[in-house]
Protein backbone atom coordinates (compact mmCIF):
# COMPACT_ATOMS: atom_id res chain seq x y z
CA UNK A 1 0.00 0.00 0.00
CA UNK A 2 1.38 3.77 -0.66
CA UNK A 3 0.84 6.65 1.37
CA UNK A 4 -1.25 9.14 0.30
CA UNK A 5 0.78 12.59 -0.18
CA UNK A 6 -0.46 16.18 1.57
CA UNK A 7 2.22 18.49 0.07
CA UNK A 8 1.96 22.19 1.30
CA UNK A 9 2.20 25.02 -1.18
CA UNK A 10 2.22 28.44 -1.27
CA UNK A 11 4.18 31.66 -1.95
CA UNK A 12 7.33 32.46 0.81
CA UNK A 13 6.64 33.39 4.08
CA UNK A 14 3.01 31.99 4.65
CA UNK A 15 4.51 29.96 7.64
CA UNK A 16 4.70 26.22 5.78
CA UNK A 17 7.30 25.50 7.39
CA UNK A 18 5.88 26.45 10.77
CA UNK A 19 2.84 24.20 9.83
CA UNK A 20 4.81 21.48 8.87
CA UNK A 21 6.34 21.36 11.91
CA UNK A 22 3.17 21.65 14.22
CA UNK A 23 1.56 19.23 12.07
CA UNK A 24 4.24 16.69 13.01
CA UNK A 25 4.79 18.02 16.67
CA UNK A 26 8.55 18.05 15.98
CA UNK A 27 11.05 20.63 14.12
CA UNK A 28 12.11 19.22 11.01
CA UNK A 29 11.81 22.33 8.42
CA UNK A 30 14.02 25.36 9.03
CA UNK A 31 11.43 28.12 9.56
CA UNK A 32 12.99 31.78 9.73
CA UNK A 33 11.24 34.96 9.20
CA UNK A 34 13.35 35.52 5.31
CA UNK A 35 10.99 34.51 2.52
CA UNK A 36 12.47 31.64 0.87
CA UNK A 37 14.82 29.62 3.49
CA UNK A 38 13.05 26.50 2.47
CA UNK A 39 14.99 25.84 -0.46
CA UNK A 40 14.92 22.42 -0.37
CA UNK A 41 12.08 20.21 0.74
CA UNK A 42 11.40 18.20 3.60
CA UNK A 43 8.71 14.99 3.79
CA UNK A 44 7.65 13.31 6.60
CA UNK A 45 5.48 10.25 7.16
CA UNK A 46 2.77 11.22 9.92
CA UNK A 47 -0.93 9.96 10.64
CA UNK A 48 -3.80 11.84 12.11
CA UNK A 49 -7.11 9.46 13.56
CA UNK A 50 -5.70 6.36 12.15
CA UNK A 51 -5.01 7.34 8.79
CA UNK A 52 -1.17 7.88 7.35
CA UNK A 53 0.04 9.69 4.36
CA UNK A 54 3.33 11.22 3.74
CA UNK A 55 3.10 14.71 4.39
CA UNK A 56 5.26 17.30 2.48
CA UNK A 57 7.17 21.13 2.80
CA UNK A 58 7.70 22.83 -0.21
CA UNK A 59 9.77 25.99 -0.68
CA UNK A 60 8.16 28.92 -0.92
CA UNK A 61 8.49 31.11 -4.94
CA UNK A 62 11.20 33.04 -4.87
CA UNK A 63 11.12 35.36 -8.17
CA UNK A 64 13.90 37.12 -8.97
CA UNK A 65 12.78 38.99 -11.78
CA UNK A 66 9.05 40.04 -13.28
CA UNK A 67 9.65 37.80 -16.25
CA UNK A 68 10.03 34.70 -14.83
CA UNK A 69 7.62 34.83 -12.15
CA UNK A 70 4.95 33.20 -14.13
CA UNK A 71 7.30 30.53 -15.01
CA UNK A 72 8.90 29.91 -11.48
CA UNK A 73 5.30 29.26 -9.99
CA UNK A 74 4.03 27.17 -13.50
CA UNK A 75 6.73 24.76 -12.70
CA UNK A 76 6.69 24.68 -8.68
CA UNK A 77 3.03 23.97 -8.51
CA UNK A 78 2.37 21.78 -11.62
CA UNK A 79 5.19 19.39 -9.82
CA UNK A 80 3.67 19.47 -6.86
CA UNK A 81 0.42 18.45 -8.78
CA UNK A 82 1.53 16.03 -10.19
CA UNK A 83 2.96 14.16 -6.94
CA UNK A 84 0.37 14.75 -4.91
CA UNK A 85 -2.83 13.55 -4.00
CA UNK A 86 -4.07 16.51 -1.89
CA UNK A 87 -2.78 20.12 -1.45
CA UNK A 88 -2.87 22.32 1.41
CA UNK A 89 -2.48 25.62 0.23
CA UNK A 90 -1.19 28.30 2.44
CA UNK A 91 -2.09 31.74 2.61
CA UNK A 92 -1.36 34.41 4.98
CA UNK A 93 -4.54 36.29 6.89
CA UNK A 94 -2.58 39.02 7.97
CA UNK A 95 -1.45 40.21 3.83
CA UNK A 96 -4.40 39.16 2.60
CA UNK A 97 -4.84 37.60 -1.13
CA UNK A 98 -1.95 39.05 -3.62
CA UNK A 99 -0.87 38.66 -7.01
CA UNK A 100 0.58 35.53 -6.63
CA UNK A 101 -2.03 33.65 -4.40
CA UNK A 102 -4.08 34.77 -7.32
CA UNK A 103 -1.65 33.05 -10.13
CA UNK A 104 -1.52 29.85 -8.49
CA UNK A 105 -4.98 29.91 -7.35
CA UNK A 106 -5.93 29.81 -11.10
CA UNK A 107 -3.55 27.37 -11.58
CA UNK A 108 -5.09 25.29 -9.10
CA UNK A 109 -8.18 26.21 -10.10
CA UNK A 110 -7.57 23.90 -13.78
CA UNK A 111 -6.87 20.48 -12.13
CA UNK A 112 -8.72 18.08 -10.64
CA UNK A 113 -6.96 18.15 -7.33
CA UNK A 114 -8.25 18.30 -3.90
CA UNK A 115 -7.25 21.72 -2.22
CA UNK A 116 -7.87 22.56 1.14
CA UNK A 117 -7.36 26.60 1.29
CA UNK A 118 -5.66 26.95 4.62
CA UNK A 119 -5.34 30.34 6.05
CA UNK A 120 -2.75 30.86 8.46
CA UNK A 121 -1.86 33.85 10.73
CA UNK A 122 -5.33 34.11 12.20
CA UNK A 123 -4.07 34.48 16.05
CA UNK A 124 -7.40 35.82 17.48
CA UNK A 125 -10.77 34.43 16.90
CA UNK A 126 -11.99 37.97 16.42
CA UNK A 127 -10.46 37.47 13.09
CA UNK A 128 -11.63 34.31 11.26
CA UNK A 129 -14.96 36.45 9.90
CA UNK A 130 -12.01 38.05 8.07
CA UNK A 131 -11.07 34.19 5.91
CA UNK A 132 -14.20 34.42 4.16
CA UNK A 133 -12.30 37.14 1.51
CA UNK A 134 -10.46 34.16 0.40
CA UNK A 135 -13.65 32.32 -1.17
CA UNK A 136 -13.11 34.47 -3.90
CA UNK A 137 -10.14 32.59 -5.12
CA UNK A 138 -12.80 29.66 -6.38
CA UNK A 139 -11.06 26.80 -3.76
CA UNK A 140 -13.63 26.28 -1.38
CA UNK A 141 -14.23 27.12 2.02
CA UNK A 142 -10.82 28.59 3.84
CA UNK A 143 -9.62 26.76 6.85
CA UNK A 144 -8.39 29.10 9.52
CA UNK A 145 -5.31 28.35 11.76
CA UNK A 146 -2.39 30.03 13.33
CA UNK A 147 0.55 27.34 12.67
CA UNK A 148 2.78 29.29 14.99
CA UNK A 149 -0.01 28.85 18.24
CA UNK A 150 -1.01 25.79 17.37
CA UNK A 151 -4.47 26.92 16.52
CA UNK A 152 -7.16 25.51 14.32
CA UNK A 153 -4.67 22.45 13.44
CA UNK A 154 -6.94 19.85 14.93
CA UNK A 155 -9.97 20.57 12.93
CA UNK A 156 -8.11 21.19 9.96
CA UNK A 157 -6.23 17.26 10.40
CA UNK A 158 -9.89 16.51 10.36
CA UNK A 159 -11.21 17.68 7.44
CA UNK A 160 -7.98 16.61 6.18
CA UNK A 161 -8.13 12.76 6.52
CA UNK A 162 -11.81 13.19 5.82
CA UNK A 163 -10.49 13.83 2.09
CA UNK A 164 -7.68 11.65 2.13
CA UNK A 165 -8.02 8.91 -1.10
CA UNK A 166 -7.29 5.51 0.22
CA UNK A 167 -3.83 4.12 0.12
CA UNK A 168 -2.75 2.90 -3.51
CA UNK A 169 -2.30 -0.82 -4.28
CA UNK A 170 0.01 -1.42 -6.90
CA UNK A 171 -1.00 -3.14 -9.94
CA UNK A 172 1.37 -4.05 -12.17
CA UNK A 173 2.50 -7.56 -14.43
CA UNK A 174 5.11 -8.54 -12.06
CA UNK A 175 4.79 -12.11 -10.41
CA UNK A 176 2.94 -12.03 -7.33
CA UNK A 177 5.91 -13.81 -5.58
CA UNK A 178 8.30 -11.46 -6.52
CA UNK A 179 11.02 -9.98 -4.26
CA UNK A 180 11.08 -6.37 -5.02
CA UNK A 181 14.15 -4.68 -4.84
CA UNK A 182 14.40 -0.72 -4.34
CA UNK A 183 18.00 0.24 -5.68
CA UNK A 184 19.19 3.16 -3.69
CA UNK A 185 22.63 5.93 -3.28
CA UNK A 186 23.09 8.99 -4.07
CA UNK A 187 23.87 10.35 -7.75
CA UNK A 188 26.37 8.39 -10.03
CA UNK A 189 27.67 5.59 -7.69
CA UNK A 190 26.29 3.39 -10.39
CA UNK A 191 23.21 2.06 -9.11
CA UNK A 192 21.64 1.57 -12.82
CA UNK A 193 25.22 -0.08 -14.00
CA UNK A 194 24.77 -2.42 -11.38
CA UNK A 195 21.10 -3.19 -12.19
CA UNK A 196 22.27 -3.66 -15.71
CA UNK A 197 24.61 -6.17 -15.22
CA UNK A 198 22.19 -8.18 -13.16
CA UNK A 199 19.76 -8.03 -16.00
CA UNK A 200 22.73 -8.58 -18.52
CA UNK A 201 21.59 -5.76 -20.71
CA UNK A 202 21.17 -1.96 -21.15
CA UNK A 203 17.54 -2.20 -19.18
CA UNK A 204 18.36 1.06 -17.71
CA UNK A 205 20.06 3.97 -19.28
CA UNK A 206 23.87 4.62 -17.76
CA UNK A 207 25.53 8.60 -18.10
CA UNK A 208 28.31 9.66 -16.31
CA UNK A 209 26.72 12.50 -15.83
CA UNK A 210 25.17 12.38 -11.94
CA UNK A 211 21.30 12.65 -11.91
CA UNK A 212 20.32 11.07 -15.02
CA UNK A 213 17.90 8.76 -13.70
CA UNK A 214 15.08 11.01 -13.19
CA UNK A 215 11.90 8.57 -12.12
CA UNK A 216 12.21 4.96 -10.64
CA UNK A 217 12.21 2.33 -13.19
CA UNK A 218 11.40 -1.63 -12.87
CA UNK A 219 12.27 -4.21 -13.91
CA UNK A 220 11.65 -8.00 -13.56
CA UNK A 221 14.34 -10.77 -13.63
CA UNK A 222 14.46 -14.45 -12.77
CA UNK A 223 17.58 -16.51 -11.13
CA UNK A 224 17.76 -19.58 -9.71
CA UNK A 225 13.76 -20.16 -9.60
CA UNK A 226 13.23 -16.90 -7.84
CA UNK A 227 11.44 -13.66 -8.73
CA UNK A 228 12.76 -10.37 -8.56
CA UNK A 229 11.69 -6.41 -9.40
CA UNK A 230 14.30 -4.21 -9.43
CA UNK A 231 13.58 -0.59 -8.97
CA UNK A 232 16.17 1.94 -10.43
CA UNK A 233 16.09 5.11 -8.53
CA UNK A 234 17.48 8.62 -9.09
CA UNK A 235 20.21 9.57 -7.15
CA UNK A 236 19.42 10.98 -3.89
CA UNK A 237 21.55 14.48 -3.57
CA UNK A 238 23.27 15.50 -0.83
CA UNK A 239 21.57 18.96 0.08
CA UNK A 240 25.04 21.53 -0.63
CA UNK A 241 24.44 19.77 -4.12
CA UNK A 242 20.77 20.89 -4.55
CA UNK A 243 20.72 24.45 -6.98
CA UNK A 244 18.31 27.36 -6.48
CA UNK A 245 15.47 27.17 -8.53
CA UNK A 246 16.71 29.13 -11.53
CA UNK A 247 19.65 27.34 -12.46
CA UNK A 248 20.19 24.53 -14.80
CA UNK A 249 19.62 21.72 -12.55
CA UNK A 250 16.25 22.55 -11.29
CA UNK A 251 15.62 22.88 -7.24
CA UNK A 252 12.05 21.42 -7.99
CA UNK A 253 12.79 18.44 -10.41
CA UNK A 254 15.74 17.10 -7.89
CA UNK A 255 13.45 17.43 -4.86
CA UNK A 256 10.76 15.46 -6.33
CA UNK A 257 13.29 13.49 -7.90
CA UNK A 258 14.06 12.32 -4.61
CA UNK A 259 10.51 12.28 -3.40
CA UNK A 260 10.00 9.62 -6.10
CA UNK A 261 13.08 7.58 -4.89
CA UNK A 262 11.45 7.71 -1.47
CA UNK A 263 8.42 6.68 -2.97
CA UNK A 264 10.11 3.62 -4.45
CA UNK A 265 11.90 2.62 -1.36
CA UNK A 266 8.11 2.75 0.27
CA UNK A 267 7.05 0.22 -2.28
CA UNK A 268 10.09 -1.93 -2.29
CA UNK A 269 11.00 -5.20 0.69
CA UNK A 270 14.71 -4.69 0.01
CA UNK A 271 16.63 -1.74 0.06
CA UNK A 272 19.83 -2.36 -1.93
CA UNK A 273 22.57 1.02 -0.83
CA UNK A 274 25.36 1.71 -3.59
CA UNK A 275 28.00 2.63 -1.92
CA UNK A 276 31.41 4.76 -3.42
CA UNK A 277 33.95 2.54 -2.82
CA UNK A 278 36.74 4.76 -3.84
CA UNK A 279 34.88 7.81 -2.10
CA UNK A 280 33.92 6.45 1.73
CA UNK A 281 30.63 7.01 3.27
CA UNK A 282 28.83 10.05 3.15
CA UNK A 283 26.66 11.86 5.26
CA UNK A 284 23.84 11.36 2.31
CA UNK A 285 24.69 7.76 2.36
CA UNK A 286 23.97 7.56 6.04
CA UNK A 287 20.73 9.50 5.42
CA UNK A 288 19.89 7.02 2.93
CA UNK A 289 20.43 4.27 5.09
CA UNK A 290 18.49 5.83 8.09
CA UNK A 291 15.33 6.26 5.25
CA UNK A 292 15.67 2.44 5.01
CA UNK A 293 15.98 1.75 8.95
CA UNK A 294 12.84 4.19 9.53
CA UNK A 295 10.74 2.12 7.04
CA UNK A 296 11.83 -1.48 8.23
CA UNK A 297 13.13 -2.67 5.17
CA UNK A 298 15.51 -5.19 4.26
CA UNK A 299 19.04 -3.58 3.54
CA UNK A 300 22.27 -4.74 1.93
CA UNK A 301 25.27 -2.80 1.48
CA UNK A 302 26.80 -2.36 -2.05
CA UNK A 303 30.37 -1.12 -1.94
CA UNK A 304 30.66 -0.44 -6.11
CA UNK A 305 34.00 0.80 -8.02
CA UNK A 306 35.81 -2.00 -5.94
CA UNK A 307 38.37 -2.19 -8.74
CA UNK A 308 39.41 1.67 -7.95
CA UNK A 309 40.30 0.89 -4.40
CA UNK A 310 44.26 0.06 -3.77
CA UNK A 311 44.41 -2.40 -1.05
CA UNK A 312 41.22 -4.44 -0.87
CA UNK A 313 40.27 -5.40 2.32
CA UNK A 314 37.09 -5.99 2.51
CA UNK A 315 37.10 -6.70 6.21
CA UNK A 316 38.71 -3.12 7.15
CA UNK A 317 35.80 -2.02 4.99
CA UNK A 318 33.08 -3.46 6.87
CA UNK A 319 34.55 -2.67 10.09
CA UNK A 320 34.64 1.18 8.85
CA UNK A 321 30.70 0.39 7.85
CA UNK A 322 29.56 -0.67 11.05
CA UNK A 323 31.29 2.49 13.04
CA UNK A 324 29.56 4.82 10.70
CA UNK A 325 26.16 3.46 10.93
CA UNK A 326 25.88 1.64 14.08
CA UNK A 327 22.28 1.78 13.97
CA UNK A 328 22.06 -0.44 10.74
CA UNK A 329 25.14 -2.44 11.50
CA UNK A 330 22.96 -5.56 11.18
CA UNK A 331 22.98 -5.32 7.49
CA UNK A 332 25.19 -7.63 4.71
CA UNK A 333 28.57 -6.08 3.00
CA UNK A 334 28.76 -7.15 -0.94
CA UNK A 335 31.53 -5.76 -2.97
CA UNK A 336 31.27 -5.39 -6.38
CA UNK A 337 32.11 -3.56 -9.63
CA UNK A 338 29.33 -3.34 -11.59
CA UNK A 339 30.72 -2.35 -15.15
CA UNK A 340 33.06 -5.22 -14.91
CA UNK A 341 30.14 -7.56 -13.45
CA UNK A 342 31.96 -8.41 -10.87
CA UNK A 343 30.30 -10.13 -7.12
CA UNK A 344 26.71 -9.98 -8.85
CA UNK A 345 26.27 -13.57 -7.66
CA UNK A 346 27.29 -12.33 -4.35
CA UNK A 347 24.46 -9.44 -4.56
CA UNK A 348 22.12 -12.04 -5.68
CA UNK A 349 22.78 -14.90 -3.35
CA UNK A 350 22.18 -12.01 -0.24
CA UNK A 351 19.72 -10.60 -1.69
CA UNK A 352 17.45 -14.31 -1.51
CA UNK A 353 19.04 -14.69 2.26
CA UNK A 354 17.60 -11.29 3.73
CA UNK A 355 14.46 -12.11 1.81
CA UNK A 356 14.65 -15.25 4.16
CA UNK A 357 15.31 -13.61 6.95
CA UNK A 358 12.92 -11.42 6.94
CA UNK A 359 10.32 -13.98 7.15
CA UNK A 360 12.08 -15.69 9.92
CA UNK A 361 9.51 -16.52 13.06
CA UNK A 362 11.21 -17.43 16.47
CA UNK A 363 9.56 -19.64 19.41
CA UNK A 364 7.67 -17.75 22.26
CA UNK A 365 9.72 -20.29 24.53
CA UNK A 366 13.57 -19.44 22.74
CA UNK A 367 12.39 -15.55 22.99
CA UNK A 368 11.43 -16.03 26.34
CA UNK A 369 14.67 -17.88 27.17
CA UNK A 370 16.48 -15.27 25.63
CA UNK A 371 14.61 -12.68 27.60
CA UNK A 372 15.40 -14.47 31.35
CA UNK A 373 19.27 -14.59 30.11
CA UNK A 374 19.32 -10.90 29.00
CA UNK A 375 17.57 -9.55 32.23
CA UNK A 376 19.69 -11.58 34.53
CA UNK A 377 22.86 -10.17 33.14
CA UNK A 378 21.85 -6.70 32.66
CA UNK A 379 18.12 -5.81 34.08
CA UNK A 380 16.38 -2.68 33.08
CA UNK A 381 17.09 0.33 35.59
CA UNK A 382 14.73 1.64 37.96
CA UNK A 383 12.96 5.03 36.66
CA UNK A 384 11.22 6.99 39.12
CA UNK A 385 11.69 5.55 42.24
CA UNK A 386 9.78 2.01 39.55
CA UNK A 387 11.23 -1.01 39.62
CA UNK A 388 11.30 -2.51 35.46
CA UNK A 389 10.05 -6.04 35.00
CA UNK A 390 10.10 -7.76 31.61
CA UNK A 391 7.18 -10.79 31.81
CA UNK A 392 7.40 -11.83 28.33
CA UNK A 393 8.68 -11.61 24.91
CA UNK A 394 6.89 -12.83 21.67
CA UNK A 395 7.13 -12.49 17.95
CA UNK A 396 3.45 -11.33 17.00
CA UNK A 397 4.64 -10.25 12.96
CA UNK A 398 7.24 -10.84 10.04
CA UNK A 399 8.31 -8.59 7.01
CA UNK A 400 9.97 -6.71 9.36
CA UNK A 401 9.86 -8.91 12.32
CA UNK A 402 8.09 -7.65 15.21
CA UNK A 403 8.06 -8.32 19.01
CA UNK A 404 5.98 -7.49 21.51
CA UNK A 405 7.21 -6.93 25.25
CA UNK A 406 5.09 -7.03 28.04
CA UNK A 407 6.16 -4.82 30.71
CA UNK A 408 4.78 -2.66 33.97
CA UNK A 409 5.90 -0.27 33.24
CA UNK A 410 5.87 0.48 28.96
CA UNK A 411 7.43 3.94 28.82
CA UNK A 412 9.88 4.09 30.96
CA UNK A 413 12.48 1.01 29.03
CA UNK A 414 15.24 3.45 27.56
CA UNK A 415 16.24 3.07 23.91
CA UNK A 416 19.74 1.71 24.58
CA UNK A 417 17.99 -1.05 26.83
CA UNK A 418 15.84 -2.07 23.32
CA UNK A 419 18.78 -1.86 21.25
CA UNK A 420 20.46 -4.18 24.42
CA UNK A 421 17.68 -6.89 23.68
CA UNK A 422 17.74 -6.20 20.12
CA UNK A 423 21.60 -7.25 20.39
CA UNK A 424 20.70 -10.29 22.37
CA UNK A 425 18.13 -11.70 20.02
CA UNK A 426 20.60 -11.90 17.49
CA UNK A 427 23.56 -13.35 18.94
CA UNK A 428 21.39 -16.15 18.45
CA UNK A 429 18.76 -15.20 15.22
CA UNK A 430 20.50 -12.91 13.51
CA UNK A 431 18.29 -11.64 11.12
CA UNK A 432 20.55 -10.29 8.49
CA UNK A 433 19.89 -7.41 7.00
CA UNK A 434 16.78 -7.16 8.99
CA UNK A 435 15.45 -4.61 11.40
CA UNK A 436 14.10 -5.35 14.84
CA UNK A 437 10.50 -3.83 15.57
CA UNK A 438 9.68 -3.86 19.41
CA UNK A 439 6.32 -3.19 20.41
CA UNK A 440 5.69 -2.38 24.62
CA UNK A 441 2.66 -3.28 26.31
CA UNK A 442 1.45 -2.86 29.30
CA UNK A 443 1.13 -6.43 31.48
CA UNK A 444 -2.12 -7.05 32.72
CA UNK A 445 -1.43 -9.08 35.76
Amino acid sequence: MLKPIVAIIGRPNVGKSTLFNRILQKKIAVVDDLPGVTRDRNYAQTDWRRKSFVLVDTGGFVPQTKEKILQAVKSQIEIAINEADLLLFVLDQQTGITDLDEQIAKILRKTNKKVIVTVNKVDRSSEESQIYQFLRLGLGEPQPISAIQGLGIGELLDFLVKELPEPAVETGFEPVSTIKVAVIGHPNVGKSSLINAILGEERVIVDERPGTTRDAVDSFFFWQGHSFTFIDTAGLRRRSKIKGAYSNTPLQIEYYTTLRTLRSLERAEIAIIVLDASEGITKQDKNIAGYADELHKGILFAFNKWDLVKEKEPKTYSQYLRKQMPLVNYAPVAFICAIKKEGIETVLKTILEVNHEKNQRVSEADLNHILSEAVKAYPPKAQNGKYIRLYNLKQVDIAPPKFVILTNEPKLIERNYLRYLNNQIRKKFPFIGVGIKFILRKHKG
